[in-house]
């Protein structure tokens, strides 16, 4: 094997592996598994929370009791989260001065400084707690990120949306007013 043989296909094996090595990433992303984590459903209650957010305000069953709740969990290294998330902060912008409609995202291990700087790069707006590990996480799933769960004024889990596919701005609009509609 001459140089520039050697060469290409040192070059071919070295991308080969990036690739392998981006893939393995994205199913440890999207895939990791947690004996210890929730497998919520439609019809399960949301899980009892007490959540500082972003904009300081703050998150618990009081302040969830009466009011439709959608909740997104993320990470912004995610690229199914990456686009989620501008369409539920769209989603968010739409209802944000509609007191009957809590719309927050938790991220799943990522810093509160990683965060804020993904927001800021990407003009973002929606409240967030961030979380450093899955403790939150868990309490909703085992596995796979972006889910968004959206719950009734009793607290009932009436849909969830993860990666496959991921919710529409349409669909999240349409599943909000339907509930506002309901007593």
């Amino acid at each position: 094997m001459n140089v520039l043989s050697f060469l290409k296909y040192s070059q071919r094996l070295l991308y080969s592996l990036m690739v392998l090595s981006t893939l393995a990433g994205c199913i440890k992303e999207y895939e990791d598994t947690d004996s210890e984590g929730a497998n919520l459903t439609i019809g399960d209650p949301i899980p009892s929370l007490d959540l500082l957010l972003s904009d300081n305000s703050r998150i618990n069953e009081e302040h969830l009791s009466d009011k439709i709740s959608v909740i997104l969990l993320f990470t912004t290294e995610c690229r199914d989260c990456r686009k989620q998330l501008p369409i539920v902060d769209q989603f968010y912008r739409y209802y944000q001065k509609n007191e009957e409609v809590v719309i927050f995202g938790i991220s799943r291990e990522n810093p509160k400084e990683q965060v804020k700087k993904y927001w800021q790069e990407n003009g973002l707006t929606i409240p967030y707690s961030a979380q450093r590990d899955k403790s939150i996480y868990n309490l909703f799933a085992t596995h796979t990120v972006p889910r968004i769960y959206i719950s009734n004024r009793q607290g009932i889990i009436q849909a969830i949306f993860k990666d496959d596919p991921l919710a529409t701005l349409a669909e999240l609009k349409e599943i909000t007013e339907s509930l506002l509609k309901q007593e």
